[in-house]
């Protein structure tokens, strides 16, 4: 198994660019949605999101949204 993985390594030549990622996390997130009630957290969470991608600046693209975390390219 080792093998075949340096193999992909190896054989694999990604075109290099320069790039920016970001991946923003609401901080407590878990904590939140266990104190609160589910269609209250749902609205809450659902509204910052949206400040959240609302404040991109830069333009970013948005990759996915998986619960709290948001990944901008």
């Amino acid at each position: 198994m080792k093998n075949n993985v340096m193999n992909l390594c190896n054989n694999y030549n990604p075109r290099i660019d320069s790039g920016l990622i970001i991946l923003a996390d609401i901080s407590g997130f878990t904590d939140y949605i266990n104190a609160t009630d589910v269609e209250h957290s749902q609205k809450n969470v659902a509204k910052l999101s949206e400040v959240i991608i609302d404040a991109n600046e830069l333009d970013l693209s948005v990759s996915e949204i998986k619960g709290d975390a948001i990944f901008f390219f």
